[in-house]
């Protein structure tokens, strides 16, 4: 495949200024506070960790979060708070903590001590591979200065997992969200989980995915957003009260990269790299795949809005082996990817062409949700389809029919997603025009369709 030619703009930075202005402001006095008590904040507010859950493998235990100061901890206003009110907590940088991991039967593992970076954040894969773990859910706990302050959950797969994990985007995949206008973003910053709205039936798909067509797979469910750190809590909370279970959420580090360009002295590249989604998502991906078994197989979610389809494609290509570590790079070049994440892609290839040795082809299918509402700067997606492998549906409805196809899903899970569509007013024939236009695209058996019939 030939990269399409692509002249970046600055009309996507131009049009989110408002927002990335305020943010950057706040970002920069946070950053400038310090921490460990000697900023804006701390004085008698309290410690907390604010972990992120996680998949890992039995060899190897991610380690994502950060210490913050909070009024009590933990906190108890998820579901009231907003992102405006967490991107100017004052975090606990270069604090050590001590780990443990606990498994079911409450047998717990001293992991030793980690340490915060400059931004107050742990992000790091703990080697586990002396521990003889068992696959499993486990508890991590945080403690600070001998008190527990925080803990996640982790899911370690067996070395030989090769099973899917879902790795799925945010806006316009699972919530319906309008980050097309100034006015739009900043109302996303003030908005709490309660008034985040879902894309209709996509809650009831997660779950279906995560049951599998037996109902008992459990199967592993991560986010990835292009959406800066502060919207965590917002995001945990709106998927609480969805009841979509998640085993991880990745987010931008909003103030790793404006502390790194200010230190620079660059604030031009500020918008750049905090706009930059390609580069900033291969980033994450990347490190996602080094932290679980080469065997783990991946389907990747993701919507027409910005260049989810050029991202998920360049990782397929990469990790089936159709693109080396310099053809990579070079796909990188030809579409502008900002040096800031260039520059830890050019780490991180040669370590997964490593660990995926013997083993290419994880990416088993790439869905790309139709939203109608494409920025100015999206890609294509038919210049991106991949026959086989990428799926360009409409809403929740074709996706889940595809899922049932490929055996990913029951029954019971397609008949859920049915009933929340129409509780929330489909008809049935608006699901059978969706199926229909499935069908007539040719990703989808009309065998499948009946078979889904009520």
């Amino acid at each position: 495949m030939t990269t399409p030619t692509l002249r970046w703009t600055s009309r996507a930075a131009l049009r989110a200024a408002p927002l990335l202005l305020t943010a950057v402001a706040a970002a920069t006095l946070a950053a400038c506070g310090g921490g460990g008590g000697g900023g804006l904040f701390g004085g008698d507010d309290e410690v907390y960790a604010d972990m992120y859950n996680g998949i890992g493998s039995t060899d190897t235990i991610p380690l994502r979060g950060r210490l913050v100061y909070e009024d009590e901890s933990p906190p108890t206003d998820n579901l009231d708070t907003n992102a405006f009110a967490q991107i100017s907590q004052d975090e606990l940088k270069n604090t050590s903590a001590d780990v443990v991991l606990i498994d079911a039967a409450g047998t717990q593992y001293d992991l030793g001590a980690s340490q915060t970076d400059d931004e107050g954040y742990f992000d790091l894969a703990l080697d586990a591979s002396s521990l003889g773990l068992t696959p499993g859910s486990y508890t991590l706990e945080v403690y600070h200065e001998m008190q527990k302050v925080g803990s996640s959950t982790v899911r370690l797969l067996d070395d030989t997992y090769d099973d899917v994990i879902v790795r799925s985007d945010v806006d316009q995949t699972y919530l319906n969200t309008d980050f097309m206008s100034s006015t739009g973003k900043l109302d996303l910053m003030r908005a709490p989980a309660t008034e985040r709205d879902e894309l209709p039936g996509m809650d009831e798909a997660y779950k279906a995915l995560r049951a599998g067509d037996d109902g008992q797979r459990q199967r592993p469910i991560s986010f990835l957003s292009g959406s800066p750190r502060f919207f965590k809590r917002v995001l945990e909370g709106k998927m609480a009260i969805d009841g979509v279970p998640q085993d991880g959420l990745i987010l931008k580090p909003f103030k790793d990269i404006v502390a790194s360009d200010l230190a620079d002295l660059n604030l031009d590249a500020i918008f750049e790299d905090l706009e930059e989604q390609i580069g900033y998502k291969i980033t994450a991906l990347l490190g996602l795949r080094l932290q679980v078994p080469p065997t783990t197989r991946e389907l990747l979610m993701g919507d027409d809005t910005e260049a989810d389809v050029v991202i998920y494609v360049l990782y397929h290509r990469f990790t089936s082996g159709e693109l080396d570590v310099d053809g990579l790079m070079a796909e990188l070049d030809a579409l502008s990817v900002a040096p800031f994440w260039k520059d830890q892609i050019a780490t991180l290839a040669p370590q997964v062409a490593t660990h995926m040795e013997g083993h290419p082809g994880p990416v088993q299918a790439i869905y790309i949700n139709r939203t109608g509402r494409s920025g100015e700067e999206a890609f294509p997606v038919e210049d991106w389809i991949i026959d086989g492998l990428v799926v360009y549906h409409t809403g929740a409805w074709p996706f889940i029919l595809d899922q049932l196809e490929e055996d990913r899903v029951s029954l019971d899970g397609v008949d859920a997603v049915r009933a929340r569509l129409e509780e929330l007013g489909a008809t049935s024939d608006d699901l059978d025009a969706l199926a229909a236009e499935a069908v007539a695209a040719g990703w989808l058996d009309q065998t499948t369709v009946d078979a889904a019939a009520p």
